[in-house]
């Protein structure tokens, strides 16, 4: 009876002495439900029942409530919701029999159990998420409240268009090939002794981890309501979430696309792989801190989800993705040296080519400047909360 699990959990977190909060953990928890069920491409039968046996779970806990039945104790074992399942899942396998949908030779179709496989896994992760006491003194840590969340995400993502999961790659290859195809009309294979690739890659990727993750912070507290009504997850945990998977992604197709400049010969491996870390860190982290502030005006302002991005994009013109600081005359490097993004790119090719030490960008500054957007996003985040979370 994993839908009363997760249903008891949902609606003690809140207020169970009050309808409206009731009310509110059933609806967000069958549209949970209903996502969870569209991605996992059943059958209608199947979608019927599970829907069917959530339905039965919130008048069985809704009717104990208004009776007084006390459903914080260990005990509770609703046996006519037990009955009332197996009623239900007897009268869905006979719908399924005359529908011709059961296999004749009695085995299922790989594929199904394979979607099943992974839609009982994302319920796993629901019931993990709402698995507290309701005493509050056995909450999960906040480590694994985001690791729950993370599975969840990757879920999600598989779930998504192959198309938009090759997108994440072939975006960043474009950019790479313009970079190296903009260089090469121009009869540029260097620019201040750094190979036209791997110059462009790290340029490319950067900006591709630095737009993916404070984008999808943004918007991710918009989109995950519904687990934001389990007690243990918070905005923050939500926004960390989308953080984590966007540099997981970025970090696998930087990989992949040295791997590629490597292979063809067109550069040689990074000089100092510590140091290229530590800055491809540092970038991840002031992205981060913006995308927290971008959450709070896409909160506040209606049109912020439609313009922000598209001027963030622009913002890559003067962030050092297609050159350095030293091309450009003193009267102009002035003002592009205020951004701190420049100084993280700028620190990270310095750290990756041999060739190539930059006297312009500053270590601290760059590091002070991402902590400190952090901090802002931090204070962003919490001021938006009441909008966000449930209740």
């Amino acid at each position: 009876m994993m839908y009363l699990s997760i249903l008891l959990r949902a609606v003690l977190g809140l207020n169970p002495n009050n309808l409206t909060t009731r009310r509110l953990a059933y609806e967000e928890t069958a549209s949970a439900l209903s996502r969870v069920l569209a991605d996992g491409g059943f059958d209608e039968i199947e979608v019927a029942l599970q829907e069917q046996l959530l339905t039965l779970a919130i008048r069985q806990v809704e009717a104990d409530i208004r009776n007084g039945v006390d459903i914080t104790s260990p005990d509770y074992y609703p046996t006519a919701l037990a009955e009332a399942e197996y009623r239900a899942k007897e009268r869905a396998a006979l719908l399924r029999k005359k529908s011709g949908a059961a296999n004749l030779g009695g085995e299922p179709d790989p594929s199904i159990v394979k979607r099943a496989a992974s839609v009982m896994e994302r319920l796993k992760v629901l019931d993990q998420l709402s698995a507290f006491s309701c005493g509050a003194a056995d909450r999960p840590s906040r480590i694994s409240v985001i690791y729950a969340l993370l599975i969840r995400s990757i879920h999600n993502i598989a779930a998504d268009s192959k198309i938009a999961i090759v997108w994440v790659v072939l975006e960043p290859a474009f950019l790479i090939a313009f970079i190296v195809a903009m260089y090469w009309l121009v009869g540029s294979h260097q620019i201040m002794n750094m190979d036209i690739a791997p110059f462009a890659v790290t340029g490319s990727v950067s900006w591709g981890l630095l737009r993916a993750s404070s984008v999808r912070v943004g918007s991710a507290m918009l989109r995950a309501r519904d687990v934001l009504n389990l007690p243990p997850v918070s905005p923050f945990d939500v926004a960390m979430t989308e953080a984590l998977v966007s540099l997981l992604i970025y970090s696998g197709v930087f990989v992949v696309a040295i791997g590629f400049v490597l292979v063809l010969g067109l550069g040689d491996p990074p000089d100092d792989l510590l140091n290229v870390v530590k800055y491809w860190l540092g970038l991840w982290v002031a992205a981060t801190g913006v995308g927290l502030m971008f959450s709070y005006f896409f909160l506040h302002w209606s049109y912020g989800k439609r313009i922000i991005p598209v001027a963030w994009r622009g913002v890559s013109l003067v962030s050092g993705v297609l050159f350095v600081s030293e091309q450009f005359p003193e009267d102009v490097k002035g003002y592009l040296l205020m951004n701190p993004i420049l100084h993280g790119i700028q620190l990270m090719r310095d750290a990756y080519f041999a060739g190539y030490k930059t006297v312009e960008a500053s270590a601290l500054y760059f590091f002070c400047s991402a902590v400190l957007m952090l901090m802002v996003g931090m204070a962003c985040e919490r001021r938006s909360r009441r909008m966000i979370a449930p209740g």
